[in-house]
Parts: C-alpha cells; structure tokens; sequence
C-alpha cells in the first residue's frame, strides 16, 4: 500500500509550516481558505505522497464548523 495523502489537524499554521519546512524539509506547495477561519497548506517531499495540513478556527473555540 502507498501513502499518497495524510491530512493533520494543526492548532498553529504558522508554527507547523516552520516544522515542516525547516525541520523535515519539505515544500509548501498550495495554500487556500476555502471558507473564514479555514486553511489548508500542502507540504510535499521528494516522492508523490503530500502531508495536507488544516488549522479550523472554530475548533480552537469549541465550536463546530461545517
């Protein structure tokens, strides 16, 4: 089996993309808000798989976000 995409729920975008980048090594690649309070990045490596990381506003307040 071949990992293509993990996704990680992330309480700080900012810290994890230092993580990502200057720790691990990887490529922001995409970053979009499909919605307020939403953000994804996109993170790949040397090989296909892609680490897609989500911070959500709402869940940092208890709140659900739909």
């Amino acid at each position: 089996m071949k990992v293509k995409n993990v996704a990680i729920a992330v309480e700080n975008m900012e810290e994890s993309t230092k993580f990502y980048t200057e720790i691990l090594g990887l490529k922001e690649v995409r970053r979009f808000s499909p919605q307020p309070g939403l953000t994804i990045a996109l993170f790949k490596g040397e090989g296909e798989a892609m680490i897609e990381l989500i911070e959500n506003e709402a869940e940092k307040k208890g709140l659900f976000a739909v």
